[in-house]
């Protein structure tokens, strides 16, 4: 949401679509310049020797390191990095803290001080102008809400216009505005102004109050109209064991071949959230059935027997490097109760191995060696449940 002067919010994104992970789970630094190792650049932006050159011999290991390099297994970076990396990118366990996955259409705007540093200069007037989802497929309404407060108290705003546009487009449609208890709302059906279009559209909003100024706000959403669908779930689906892992393979019907990103979450009849998992490939035309790994490890640190039930299935078609970037499947409304009955023991304990992850622990067992130090990144919060 933009507001007033400026104020940006945006989604919480979740870095997934590399094959390996994005970044390094530690900051590699020379313990006598500063300099990232990774970049070569000090803290007075210096370029030093880099990542890919022979670190210098001025950071020759003392004895006192070596020693220690035997246990260097112990080290909280190497015992994080290891954490980290237990299951690979396609696949995660989940909790209930594992918000983005959870809920993969949510908004995350929240009730602020407006940003107006003379309509609000006591930050008295707060507002909350969010809507119930980011992407819009086809005839999904859209719906957004307007909320307003002064000094803890509601206040109906006043004068509210609220208009929607394409990106890039000057042509705007008028969205009628009902009153929704003290604050107000209205909603939008983008496919009966704007078929055959796939990208960004963004609702605006104006309005004012006894005692504030008019103010301005708007909201971003990622819209693809009914014919840009891609492709669309068929409701069919199987279960299997693949090497100790657990594969769901999923019914689609391509419209338009391509790369195509598939995600699925995996619960326990109780509802108690247990495994994510991706697929990403090309997919031709006609009947397909992308398979859903869900790495075993998972189900034995998550400690919950099946039955299991698939939910919240979604997926687009990728378009790297174009604009827009992708087109929306519509999300499968219903769930598939896995057909087969699994226990503990048919699921992997190894921890996932890669190349990479091999290349990436001896490169920083390496650095610890020369008396390079390693950050230690936080780990991800544990639940009871847990």
């Amino acid at each position: 949401m933009v507001l007033g002067v400026a104020a940006a919010v945006g989604l919480v994104i979740l870095l997934r679509d590399s094959p390996e992970p994005p970044t390094a789970p530690a900051i590699l630094t020379d313990l006598e310049t500063g300099a990232d190792l990774a970049t070569g650049v000090t803290p007075d932006g210096e370029q030093r020797g880099q990542l890919a050159h022979e670190v210098p011999s001025r950071v020759e290991p003392a004895p006192s390191l070596l020693a220690e390099a035997a246990d260097l297994d112990a080290h909280g970076a190497i015992k994080n990095f290891k954490e980290l990396n237990r299951y690979p990118t396609s696949s995660r366990r989940l909790t209930i803290d594992s918000a983005d996955l959870l809920n993969p259409n949510r908004r995350y705007e929240n009730r602020q001080a407006i940003p107006d540093s003379e309509a609000n200069a006591d930050q008295q007037w707060e507002i909350l102008f969010t809507a119930d989802r980011y992407f819009v497929r086809g005839l999904d309404p859209l719906r957004v809400s307007l909320e307003l407060w002064r000094e803890g108290r509601e206040v109906v705003p006043r004068g509210v216009v609220m208009t929607a546009s394409r990106l890039g487009a000057h042509d705007r449609v008028k969205m009628p505005v009902q009153k929704n208890g003290a604050g107000l709302s209205a909603s939008l059906v983008a496919e009966e102004h704007w078929p055959g279009y796939v990208g960004q559209i963004r609702v605006e909003s104006r309005f004012s109050a006894n005692g504030l100024a008019e103010q301005t706000g708007s909201l971003p959403f990622y819209f693809t109209s009914l014919e840009r669908v891609p492709a669309e779930f068929t409701g069919e689906f199987s279960d299997r064991l693949l090497n100790g892992d657990l594969v769901v393979d999923v019914g689609l019907r391509v419209d338009r071949a391509g790369s195509y990103r598939v995600e699925g979450n995996l619960f326990d009849l109780a509802g108690n959230p247990v495994a994510w998992a991706a697929f990403e490939g090309d997919l031709a035309t006609g009947q397909q059935a992308p398979a859903l790994k869900f790495y075993g490890l998972v189900f034995h640190d998550a400690g919950l027997p099946g039955p299991f039930l698939l939910q919240q299935l979604r997926g687009h078609r990728l378009r790297p490097g174009d604009s827009p970037h992708r087109e929306d499947i519509a999300d499968y409304p219903a769930e598939y109760h896995l057909a087969s009955h699994y226990d503990f023991a048919d699921f992997t304990t190894a921890e996932y191995d890669s190349p990479w992850k091999k290349r990436m622990l001896k490169f920083y067992k390496e650095a610890l060696a020369r008396g390079v130090k390693l950050t230690e990144p936080g780990l991800p919060v544990q639940t009871a449940t847990e």
